[in-house]
């Protein structure tokens, strides 16, 4: 998920007011489309001032509406589960990463830069709390990842 800039809308006295607020999305929120900038600007902050709402990091998959599967079937040991087996498990624990917190770099940006976002890499990424994240605090551009496990 990535952390952006949301437009929405609502009719007053036949007229049509946007307001624009922040919060993770599964997909990218094209901000070339809002309506007003100037609004957006003031409620989003000064990283989507700069930057609007970055694209994803190429080396991200965004399907929302796939579950991810190995394709192939499941490895377990020297063996293979059928693939009509394995779809049968769903992923649906929370990983904790807190253990591998020593592995990554204990400090982040605080905001993306760039768009698009930079490929993920265990450089620019470390655990904060369920998540695996780009950025210190929810900022837009940052990027999260819940890993999950059946």
């Amino acid at each position: 998920e990535m952390y952006q800039c949301e437009e929405s809308s609502t009719k007053k006295n036949g007229k049509k007011i946007y307001s624009y607020t922040k919060r993770w999305f599964s997909r990218w929120i094209d901000a070339t489309r809002f309506h007003n900038l100037t609004v957006a600007n003031q409620a989003c902050g000064s990283t989507f001032a700069a930057i609007r709402n970055p694209r994803f990091p190429a080396n991200v998959e965004r399907n929302e509406n796939e579950p991810k599967r190995m394709s192939g079937g499941v490895p377990v040991g020297m063996f293979k589960l059928h693939t009509k087996l394995s779809d049968k498990f769903q992923a649906d624990t929370t990983v904790s990463l807190s253990a591998y917190t020593g592995k990554f770099p204990s400090n982040l940006p605080a905001a993306a830069t760039t768009d698009p976002v930079p490929d993920i890499t265990i450089s620019n990424t470390r655990p904060i709390g369920n998540f695996l994240m780009t950025c210190n605090s929810a900022q837009v551009g940052c990027v999260r990842i819940s890993l999950k496990r059946n």
